[in-house]
């Protein structure tokens, strides 16, 4: 595997959630990381290149949360199975040392998060197949999983050697197009082009 492949996984409902492979190597003891890269373990890959997961989307998306943050930020409706979550998942996380009381609230909050990185890419396209280079941006997840790809007119393109899909804008017009979605920036280094950012929905 690439250093930079993304991992795909399929959940119940039929939509696909993606994280960069490197984010579970940390993590070698998880279900997870023995799921995609121990050979030995049971595998559900399917002939697309597809991990197959019965779970509840925003329960998986926590899930992949945590591999990128070090943090399992659990929808409120799902606070009272955490341990059972934990235990699923080999993480290394504390469980809870007592019965959590059911949230107050009626209100759920998720979160999609989205990461950005700068890069430069060269590229040709007919009909001259001259080639140069262009400024792109790398999205985890896939730039096509994201519901807000459909209402752009970004270029997008997928190297046949690694599998990592380029969004042919800079890194700052994409971030300034996801703020316009409604995203805020929860970490921007200017040196490395990279920016971390949130979208909140109730």
């Amino acid at each position: 595997m690439t250093k930079e492949l993304y991992v795909r996984f399929k959940l119940c409902d039929g939509s696909v959630q993606t994280i960069l492979g490197d984010m579970l190597k940390p993590y070698s003891d998880t279900y997870l990381t023995k799921l995609v890269f121990n050979h030995d373990f049971k595998s559900t890959k399917d002939g697309q290149g597809l991990f197959w997961i019965d779970e509840e989307p925003q329960i998986f998306a926590a899930i992949l949360t945590f591999y990128r943050h070090g943090q399992l930020l659990l929808p409120d409706i799902f606070v009272g199975i955490r341990d059972s979550i934990i235990d699923k998942y080999l993480l290394p996380i504390e469980k809870s040392s007592r019965v959590l009381d059911p949230p107050e609230s009626t209100i759920t909050m998720n979160i999609r998060r989205v990461r950005l990185r700068g890069a430069t890419r060269a590229f040709s396209f007919p009909p001259s197949m001259e080639t140069n280079r262009y400024l792109c941006t790398i999205v985890d997840p896939m730039w096509t999983d994201l519901p807000e790809s459909d209402i752009n007119d970004f270029f997008v393109v997928t190297s046949s050697a690694n599998g990592i899909q380029y969004v042919r804008k800079s890194y700052l017009t994409v971030m300034n197009f996801l703020i316009e979605q409604g995203y805020e920036i929860e970490r921007w280094d200017e040196k490395k082009q990279e920016v971390d950012l949130k979208k909140v929905y109730m």
